[in-house]
């Protein structure tokens, strides 16, 4: 009888670490999906940045189509409360909301001070600071192999971009490097929450606030701004807005699933893909440290 009980658990811990394999899996190949849709969000709202369109009004016009169809998803799926979430999580979505707007907000300052290429490659920074957060808060594994994944996927990110910080006798000022660093904290503290409750929230409860609460900062600059938005809006404009949209929304689907899958460290690595697009070509060396990095990532 003992051995049996032995034998028995044993084979429970045979499909325990199964059933966890393939969840991982899974949770990859979400990401990589994620990837690919964030990739064609991108390219729309590059579209509508070169028809003279601004950062907050981009903003306005994905938030207010993901904040549109979570309803309309939470009424096809039958989720209660799509955007607020149930009575006794509010508190704990709006902070994972509110971090992701305080990390958009922080790098929308730190593209005012800093040039692009600096502030986008520090937003980089984010995948290294996941690692480290959550194996503070997380407890997950915290291994040189995942350290030296995300350095080389930061160099690899800083070899297509160029940033003027890497240039001894450029003139960064410190506000500006302050602003794009805690920018990817916060992100990155938003990402860590949506590990932490694991698969007990419904995606669309974790994406609620996230989608709304950016509507507010963006509609109070549109107001300011001295030409009206409407006026410049065109059919095309709106096609390309909105197919972003969608694409960023499913992406942001897939990038919760991911999380509730599988580890921080190997998720936020797959940041790292899209700029393959840029670097593949004209950056071999920065394609192979990326590269690399996602595949350390993933034999971790």
């Amino acid at each position: 009888m003992g051995g049996q009980t032995i034998i028995q658990i044993h084979e429970n811990t045979l499909l325990l670490e199964k059933h966890t394999s393939k969840e991982r899996r899974s949770g990859r190949l979400l990401m990589g999906l994620a990837v690919l849709l964030y990739s064609a969000a991108h390219f729309g709202y590059r579209k509508l940045a070169e028809e003279g369109f601004g950062p907050h009004e981009v903003i306005l016009f994905r938030s207010l189509v993901a904040t549109g169809a979570c309803i309309v998803l939470g009424r096809v799926l039958r989720v209660p409360h799509a955007v607020i979430g149930p009575r006794g999580s509010r508190l704990f979505l709006f902070v994972r909301g509110g971090l992701g707007l305080i990390g958009l907000l922080l790098f929308l300052a730190s593209l005012e001070v800093l040039p692009q290429s600096d502030a986008v490659t520090l937003s980089f920074l984010s995948p290294f600071i996941s690692v480290v957060m959550a194996h503070l808060f997380l407890k997950e594994s915290l291994s040189g192999v995942s350290l030296m994944s995300t350095i080389l996927g930061f160099v690899g990110v800083a070899g297509v971009y160029r940033p003027e910080f890497l240039n001894s006798t450029a003139n960064i000022t410190m506000p500006g490097l302050l602003l794009a660093v805690l920018s990817s904290l916060a992100n990155v503290g938003s990402t860590v929450l949506i590990r932490k409750t694991g698969k007990g929230t419904h995606f669309l409860h974790l994406l609620g606030y996230f989608s709304i609460l950016p509507v507010f900062p963006a509609i109070t600059l549109c107001l300011l701004q001295t030409e009206s938005l409407m006026s410049r809006v065109s059919l095309q404009h709106c096609g390309w807005g909105l197919a972003a949209s969608l694409a960023s929304l499913s992406g942001n689907i897939l990038f919760t699933l991911s999380l509730q899958r599988e580890r921080v460290a190997v998720v936020t690595n797959f940041a790292f893909l899209p700029v393959l697009f840029d670097a593949c070509l004209s950056f071999p060396l920065s394609t192979l440290a990326i590269l690399l990095s996602i595949f350390f990532a993933t034999h971790t």
